[in-house]
């Protein structure tokens, strides 16, 4: 049954949470958020140029650069209740609950030093010689009747401007 539940809840290639694990994990911390009156934080994170990546090093380097990626992204997860999944094919997203704003920046800084540090290579980028990510957050303390789909919103909508802004940062919502 573990087994079972295993592969129900996590994405086979990375290992992370899939969306379903997600969609289930967001909820039931942001209703802890609101009757705890505690700051949660979603990053939605994007592989910069990955379709560019995949078109010159073929699906399989695709692959091990998710996984790669996926792992680093697991290394920066300090909390027993943080959590990553992988939402869709190069997009990711945190869940940081008790987490701030500027905490979840600082935690975001750090995944992309670490990411830099690896330095895993990317001919086709257009903006580094290496994977880089683009990063969007949303943070608060919600109320009441506040649902995930509007903290996940306001982070894809923060990405989507960290990759206007020209890609490889981390841009807060403005909430």
């Amino acid at each position: 049954m573990q087994k079972l539940d295993n592969l129900a809840t996590h994405d086979e290639l990375t290992s992370l949470h899939n969306r379903r694990s997600f969609n289930t994990i967001l909820y039931r911390e942001l209703n802890h958020a609101i009757r705890s009156q505690n700051s949660i934080a979603i990053a939605m994170c994007d592989i910069d140029f990955f379709k560019k990546y995949n078109d010159a090093l073929g699906h399989q380097a695709g692959d091990r650069c998710l996984q790669a990626v996926s792992s680093i992204m697991k290394q920066t997860l300090k909390r027993e209740t943080d959590s990553v999944a992988r939402y869709g094919g190069e997009e990711f997203v945190f869940i940081l609950p008790y987490t701030d704003a500027e905490n979840t920046k600082n935690i975001l800084d750090n995944l992309h030093q670490i990411l830099a540090d690896k330095c895993i290579a990317h001919p086709e980028s257009e903006v580094a010689k290496y994977v880089t990510l683009s990063i969007g957050v949303a943070a608060c303390v919600p109320k009441q009747g506040q649902h995930m789909e509007g903290l996940i919103t306001q982070a894809d909508e923060a990405l989507y401007r960290a990759k206007a802004a020209g890609r490889n940062k981390t841009i807060l919502a403005s909430i």
